[in-house]
């Protein structure tokens, strides 16, 4: 084997790598993201209840409407949803 094919291996291997670094970054910044919103909704529903629940679930992905509430120091809003 040619030592510039060797390189092209390399080359190929380390890129392979790369994209799929990429691709495990990007699944666990998905997970954190439904994490965080998944433990906002469940504080939201202890404290506001099902129904008020699913009135946000309806209103918080509307561009025009902007919720921000603020627990114990904690904001939870809809700006990131948008």
């Amino acid at each position: 084997m040619e030592l510039h094919e060797i390189d092209k291996k390399i080359l190929a291997q380390k890129e392979k790598n790369k994209n799929e670094l990429k691709r495990l970054q990007n699944l666990k910044k998905d997970a954190e993201k439904k994490a965080i919103e998944s433990a906002s909704l469940e504080l939201l529903k202890r404290l506001f209840g099902d129904n008020w629940i699913k009135f946000y679930e309806k209103i918080k992905t509307s561009p025009e409407t902007h919720i921000e509430i603020i627990v114990n120091g904690n904001k939870f809003d809809n700006t990131e949803l948008n």
